[in-house]
């Protein structure tokens, strides 16, 4: 039997190359420890613009002070951001302020007002009207 027919004879060149470094990149190489991967809340502003449908219970506007003041069907938490209370459109509007004295943060905002009148933005729900249909039931 003849060696050379059984062995496999590679050219030189092929064997002798140099072995070239592979780049491998790893995804999420370079960020920090898992402390900081902390979910943010959401940063503050309109979340509703004018015009737009909310649902009960959605978040209308975040703010810092009070720049924006609830109106019909919308409600405030303690850190000022505006609710709506019923599903509807959002409008806003800017009118004469007659704070309520009983209300919590109208001393914290308006305990030092000297203004006579003072204009605010307001952003109010309007419900959509309820569909007038009904059937008429016959008496037997």
């Amino acid at each position: 039997m003849n060696l050379s027919a059984v062995i496999k004879v590679l050219p030189a060149a092929s064997v002798l190359k140099p072995a070239l470094p592979t780049l491998v990149f790893e995804r999420h190489l370079g960020r920090g420890v898992s402390q900081n991967r902390r979910q943010r809340p959401r940063p503050p502003g309109l979340k509703r613009p004018e015009g737009q449908f909310v649902r009960t219970g959605e978040m209308i506007l975040k703010q810092f002070s009070l720049g924006f003041h609830p109106g019909l069907n919308v409600s405030i938490d303690k850190e000022n951001t505006l609710f709506a209370m019923r599903e509807g459109q959002v409008m806003m509007t800017v009118e004469k302020l007659n704070p309520k004295k009983d209300e919590w943060h109208v001393e914290k905002y308006y305990g030092k007002l000297s203004a006579p009148v003072v204009y605010k933005r307001f952003f109010h729900v309007i419900p959509f009207p309820q569909a007038k249909k009904f059937k008429l039931v016959d008496l037997i």
